[in-house]
Formats: structure tokens, C-alpha cells, sequence
């Protein structure tokens, strides 16, 4: 599994693998998220598309003002059968900037006001809701 971002909303999905015994590989433009992501056991990779190379799955977890040219990036990278799902909320890839057509929309139904890994927690989506856009595939919706 891959995290682009990791701040409160990818830091926490992060950190809740880890918990799980997920291997993860993640991918911050901070240096002080990618420091505290790897001394929570995350493996934090310099460049983003070393990151989701051969990956299976994608959470791209970037500010929206990110979010189209990260999506972009992560879609040129990714291997063609990986599931690329983004947090930035159920929006129309025009609003998000984005065609990548790829990308699959979830809102998660939690967080927090805080931001940085340092506002993660591995606890944040238990038991939370997870919205997921209706075009994603059945693989997607299972996966």
C-alpha cells in the first residue's frame, strides 16, 4: 500500500496499516511528516513515483490545492491495474483539476482540525464511515 501525504488524513491512514501489519510505503513534500512517518515504522520514500511503483494501492492524501498535479503524477507512475483513490473529498475530477479518470474519490468521514503527521492517529477512522464514488469498480469497492 502507498500514502501520498502524509499529514492528519494520510499520516492516520498510515499509521492504522502500520497498527495492521500493512507494509507501507508513503510519500510526503514535508520533512518533518516523512520524519515522524518513519519513526512510526513507515517507509518513506524520497521520490513519489518510486513510491507507488508496483503497488496495488494508492491513497493519495494531499491538500486540494495538490491534489490535481499529485493526481497526475501518481497516475503517470502507478502500475495500470492499481487501484488510485484519492481523500480529497467526492468531487468531480473538473472541480479537482483532474482527468486522470483513474482516480477513484472517497470521503472519509472523520478528522480532525489539526494538520501534520503530528495530528495522525492511528485510531482516526475506526469505525468511521467511508464514502466511495458509485463509477469506482466492484474490484475497487472490495479491495
Amino acid at each position: 500500500m502507498a500514502v501520498i501525504g502524509l499529514g492528519a488524513i494520510g499520516g492516520s491512514v498510515a499509521k492504522a496499516l502500520v497498527r495492521a501489519g500493512v507494509r507501507v510505503r508513503a510519500h510526503a513534500s514535508s520533512g518533518a511528516d516523512a520524519d515522524g512517518a518513519r519513526a512510526a515504522g513507515v517507509d518513506v520514500a524520497d521520490d513519489l513515483a518510486g513510491c507507488v511503483a508496483d503497488t496495488p494501492t494508492v491513497v493519495i492524501a494531499v491538500p486540494i490545492r495538490a491534489h490535481a498535479t499529485v493526481a497526475a503524477a501518481v497516475a503517470d507512475a502507478a502500475a495500470p491495474e492499481a487501484l488510485l483513490l484519492h481523500t480529497a473529498s467526492l468531487q468531480r475530477e473538473t472541480a479537482l483539476g483532474t482527468s486522470a479518470g483513474r482516480v477513484i474519490g472517497t470521503h472519509p468521514i472523520a478528522g480532525t482540525h489539526r494538520a501534520g503527521f503530528a495530528a495522525a492517529d492511528a485510531a482516526m477512522f475506526d469505525g468511521c464511515v467511508v464514502s466511495i464514488e458509485a463509477r469506482a469498480p466492484a474490484p475497487a469497492w472490495r479491495r
